[in-house]
């Protein structure tokens, strides 16, 4: 089954509140919402399945124990077909806890996969965040630098008017339109710049929930690492109960195979709720991630989950207006070097204007050089694949391996309980051949007759003994 079929399965299971109504299956972490109410339901739902079959087990060991003891005993081939019976049970119960810890590794993968991909597309909005924040400051000193060459030229021309030097009216108003239009442009970068930072200053969410999700993830995958090592454990003492008929290997298996049938069925409900919680988030989880994000964090993750990429051209979000900022800059770096050369003409060279005329031009051509890094890394060829990532690692792999996961927990669970139902069968039959399980299989005749007896000779005994203690009581 495909991972898309595993969550619609799942998302269809039913969502009930704790007042018996039906709740939609929008993923929500609000801890006191209906959602998490249905998903607490689905864990009550499997936590009384489990009492139900646990007090199954304890009944039938106390009947066991309550009854007589067989008068008839049972032969060889209901020994071996018994045990033989649970060896393969066994082994099937070994092969299912493989299918758990495939899936276990399968589904630590997937959210190690989107995590190290959040991390990633963290790294590079937050160096963008920092490019322009550096973009910005230089803008925001091409204004300092602006506002002070004004007022250096108002000083200037008053000084010309009071010397009542030669004054070319045509090159100065043309300084003035051109110092005009390189004060808007300015203005207007700023502006975009502004613009632009805003979608990249929220970021830290990723870096919180993937901090967040790492930690989890590792518990998690410990807890059940070491979970299925005790259930293996306990399988091969059972194997070995069982191939070798030995009553006392197989009363120790029963007891520590009924602990771990509690803890595989407290898993399997966890395991539950937690399958429908993810595929809920997969196929319904838009809302809550809309919810716990900004606007522009959410419009541009968006937009680079499913946007083309390009080799010729970097290809960035429309929204952003990208080639409009670098419109802007283009034309303050030639406003700039226009009044540089103006000013030069009309103020005959003054080092001052000079200097700070030069100074804009410098920071234009900064700011450009530093717009292009900040392309570069908005480009959608550097997301894409992280975000991508981001959604198959947790909505492909790490679902497909909690569903294995959850199936095979389940199956195993009905397996473990069969083997504890059969169990105490074996207690009186595996007592009677304790002498017999510890023969050669390769000498069948001679343990059988040697079995048999044994079994004579204990039973001539009893008969004896019996006999002299009514002896007893009838001639004192």
């Amino acid at each position: 089954m495909q991972p898309t079929s595993w969550a619609n399965f799942f998302t269809n299971m039913p969502h009930i509140s704790f007042q018996l109504k039906a709740v939609k299956n929008s993923f929500n972490l609000d801890l006191n919402g209906e959602y998490i109410e249905s998903l607490c339901v689905l864990i009550i739902a499997c936590l009384v399945i489990n009492m139900m079959l646990t007090s199954t087990i304890i009944t039938a060991w106390i009947c066991q124990c309550c009854l007589a003891e067989p008068v008839i005993v049972r032969d060889e081939k209901t020994v071996r077909r018994t045990s033989t019976t649970l060896l393969v049970f066994s082994v099937l119960t070994c092969f299912l806890l493989l299918f758990v810890l495939l899936g276990n590794e399968q589904m630590n993968r997937g959210i190690v996969s989107s995590i190290d991909s959040m991390v990633d597309v963290h790294r590079h909005i937050n160096i963008v965040s920092r490019e322009t924040e550096k973009l910005n400051d230089t803008c925001q000193n091409s204004t300092v630098h602006f506002d002070t060459l004004t007022n250096w030229m108002n000083r200037l021309s008053r000084d010309m008017e009071k010397s009542k030097k030669p004054i070319n009216r045509t090159v100065f108003n043309e300084v003035n339109i051109v110092m005009s239009s390189l004060k808007t442009y300015i203005g207007q970068s700023i502006e975009g710049i502004n613009a632009l930072h805003v979608y990249m200053k929220d970021s830290s969410i990723l870096q919180q929930s993937s901090i967040y999700g790492s930690r989890i993830e590792h518990e998690r995958w410990t807890t059940m690492i070491l979970l299925q090592l005790i259930s293996i454990a306990v399988l091969v003492i059972g194997v070995y109960a069982f191939s070798r008929i030995s009553r006392r290997a197989i009363i120790f298996y029963a007891s520590m195979g009924f602990v771990i049938f509690i803890l595989i069925w407290c898993l399997i409900a966890i395991l539950i709720a937690s399958t429908v919680a993810l595929s809920d988030f997969c196929l319904n989880g838009q809302g809550y991630i809309h919810s716990q994000i900004t606007q522009s964090l959410y419009e541009l993750l968006h937009y680079y989950k499913d946007c083309s990429t390009s080799i010729q051209k970097p290809i960035t979000p429309y929204f952003l207006n990208v080639p409009r900022i670098i419109n802007f800059l283009m034309k303050m770096l030639s406003a700039a070097t226009k009044a540089n050369s103006l000013l030069k003409h009309a103020y005959h060279n003054d080092y001052t204007i000079n200097n700070f005329s030069a100074t804009i031009v410098e920071d234009a051509s900064k700011a450009i050089r530093s717009f292009g890094s900040v392309e570069v890394q908005l480009d959608c060829n550097i997301y894409q694949k992280d975000i991508y990532l981001m959604y198959k690692g947790t909505c492909d792999q790490a679902l497909y391996g909690s569903a294995v996961m959850t199936v095979s927990s389940v199956i195993l669970g009905v397996m473990f309980f069969g083997i504890l139902m059969v169990i105490p069968r074996t207690w009186y039959i595996f007592r009677k051949y304790d002498n017999f399980g510890r023969i050669s299989c390769l000498h069948k005749k001679s343990a059988s007759r040697t079995s048999l007896d044994d079994l004579q000779l204990s039973t001539l005994e009893e008969a004896i003994g019996d006999a002299v203690d009514l002896d007893d009581n009838v001639f004192p």
